[in-house]
Parts: structure tokens; sequence; C-alpha cells
């Protein structure tokens, strides 16, 4: 959970917190009986920590009401945390999260559960392959009947489970700055709703990154217990100044597969402001790709190891044997090596006996050997 971090966790290597604002205007798609078109607003505050063992945490919490004197209130909540890893070729990642939900006026709805997502990421010349899973389990609580937006449950129950299993099978080029995404997905969704049942679809969405701009566009096509629906967004982040950005959305949402809640035609505009941050000073990177060198291109290897009496540099390079590295100042180790274009394997050799490859290491993966390696690409 973000903002808690066990005794003898990572260190965070980066913390920031964010201030959310924003006001949306939502109508709903046709054939929704009793839905009308609301106004509101949105207000909330986002915790992220990034450690030096490559896990990040979210903490966030929103409210958001609408513009409408019989309209309703809400708070959400969200703890999360991701990590990940290389395995033999695969980028592993991935994300747990403890979520809640408060809908107050003109009913009163809690939800509350947890959701699993594994990931696993294989390039594959310039494409990544990625699948993805699923598992959501909860629970909700409704304190007076109702059944209509936003969310749908049944008219005689006060109590249910909320339950999504499956998965996405995606497609991922990245040209430049832009990437492109084909997808496919599925779901089964069982929250003891109108819209227990099936849900999956096809989509495809182009993101472009500036300097100072965000922006993607997508669409999918969309198959529920409900019927078939279409959604579609356009969205782009506007960095004002590094502490500030202007978000921007517009487009279609689909029928949700955990609340069962209706799609509906969205326009909103927020701002997003980082009121604190914390970077400690970043330790000396690891590896460091200088300039081109006799056909190959002159590498900086460096270890923090303030107690050792000594340390080597061990690699594909070397032939697995350990080349005595000098010390940089008082913490570090380092050895400049000219490497040849192509990947390459190393590790480290800590007073003669104990073979290391910090957390933060490019590329870890097992040698199969029941040792860790790392691994960079040198370019031509």
């Amino acid at each position: 959970m973000a903002g808690a971090l066990a005794p003898g966790a990572a260190p965070a290597q980066r913390l920031d917190v964010w201030i959310d604002a924003a006001a949306a205007h939502a109508r709903p798609p046709g054939g929704v009986a009793g839905a009308e078109a609301a106004t509101y607003g949105m207000l909330g505050a986002q915790l992220r920590a990034e450690t030096r063992g490559g896990k990040s945490f979210d903490l966030r919490a929103h409210g958001g009401r609408s513009a409408e004197v019989d309209g309703g209130a809400w708070l959400e909540g969200a703890a999360q945390v991701w990590t990940g890893g290389q395995l033999a070729g695969w980028h592993l990642s991935g994300r747990a999260e403890l979520f809640g939900l408060r809908y107050t006026d003109p009913f009163g709805y809690t939800a509350y559960g947890a959701t699993v997502q594994p990931q696993a990421v294989l390039p594959v010349g310039g494409w990544g392959l990625v699948a993805r899973g699923e598992l959501t389990r909860g629970a909700w609580r409704a304190e007076q009947e109702a059944s209509s937006p936003p969310l749908v449950i049944q008219p005689d129950a006060e109590t249910g489970g909320l339950a999504v299993t499956g998965g996405a099978l995606e497609a991922v080029y990245a040209a430049g700055r832009a990437t492109a995404r084909f997808g496919v997905e599925a779901y089964r969704s069982r929250a003891d709703g109108a819209f227990d049942g099936g849900y999956g679809g096809i989509g495809a969405a182009v993101s472009f990154a500036a300097e100072r701009v965000d922006a993607l566009v997508g669409a999918q096509v969309w198959r529920t217990p409900a019927g078939d629906e279409v959604g579609y967004r356009a969205a782009a982040a506007l960095a004002i100044r590094p502490d500030l950005l202007l978000r921007v959305h517009l487009g279609r949402t689909v029928r949700d597969p955990l609340y069962g809640a209706a799609g509906s035609l969205t326009a909103s505009l927020g701002v997003s402001w980082r009121v604190g941050a914390l970077e400690p000073a970043r330790p000396p990177r690891i590896v460091e790709i200088g300039a081109r060198e006799s056909g190959g291109r002159r590498v900086r290897f460096r270890l923090r190891a303030p107690a050792a009496e000594s340390v080597a540099l061990a690699g594909d390079f070397t032939g697995w044997d350990p080349r005595p590295m000098r010390r940089e100042d008082e913490e570090t180790w380092f050895l400049d090596v000219v490497l040849a274009p192509g990947l390459h394997h190393f590790a480290f050799l800590v007073d003669g006996e104990r073979w290391t490859v910090p957390e933060d290491a490019p590329g870890i993966a097992d040698d199969g050997w029941g040792r860790k390696n790392a691994s960079i690409v040198v370019e031509r």
C-alpha cells in the first residue's frame, strides 16, 4: 500500500503529491431509461512514490458532487502498488489495488474490494506482445432501493458481491514519439445486478508524447449483457509548468463490468498541481554508455560498495573472468570497457566471493544456474 512501506523496504527514490480538480458534463447514450445529463465537479489528491527497487506506489482519494440540486455526491479512494522484472526475455510486472467507493443522494451505495492484475510483455522486433490478466473481488451495500444510474443494482437487494475475472491481449508498436496499441479483451462479471455476464471486445489507440504535450485517441467495440456498444475517446495533457498540468477529455465510455454502470458521452476539463516533491540524490548510474571507440562504444560500469575491499566486473565480454575495478570516490567503484554493438550480460564480484547484481541494474534475469545477471544493449 502506498505510504506504508514495511521496515527494510527500499527507500523512496521519488515522492510526489498532486492536487486534482476537474469539471465535467456527461450525457447518457440513447435507450438508458431514467438517465439524464449531468454536470459535476471533482476534487482530490494523489501521492505517488517510486523506489530504487523498481516498485511504484500510489495512494489517491477523490470526491465529486453533481451541480444539480437533486444530484448525488461520491467519494472514492484506492491504494496501488506496481512491481516488475525480467525473465528469459519477458518483462513481467504486476499491479495490486485496494479500492473503495461511497455514493450518497439520492440513494446510498458503498462498494469495496481488491484487484490483482499480472502482466507479461515479450519484445518481438519493434513490437511488444502484451498479455494481461485481471481478478477483482469485493462487495457492495445499498442503503435504499435504487435502479437508476450511475449504478444498477437489484431493486430487492441490499447487499451483494463484486467479481470480475478476465484479461486482455495486446500488440504494441512504438515509432519515435508515437505508440500504437491493438487488442482484444474479455471479462466475466458478477455483481448481483441486472447486467451480470460476459463483457468483451476489440480496441485500438494511438498515443503521442512530446516535451510538453501527451495526447491519445482510441476506440473500441464492446459487447455487454445490455447489447453491443461503441466507445471512443480523445484526451490530452499539457504541461503548463513542470508542476502544473492541464487535462482535456472527450469521449463515450462503454458499460462498466464491475458495477454495471451505463456508458456516457463525457467532456471534461481539469488541472493537476504538484504541491510537493521529494527526490533524494540519485546514486551514480550503474551503466553509462559513452562515445564510439574502436568499432564499439566506451562503457563505464559503476557499483556503490563503500565497505568493500575489492570489486570486480565479470561479463560475457570478459569470458566471465573478473576484472578488477577502481575506486571512483569513497563509496563507488568503476571500470571503463569498450564493448562491441549488441547485447551483453554482466555482474559484479565483491570481495572475491559475493556475486552481486543491484536491484536497479538494467535487464536483470536468471542465468539458468541459480544466479542473476544484468544486461545492456550497445548500439552502433
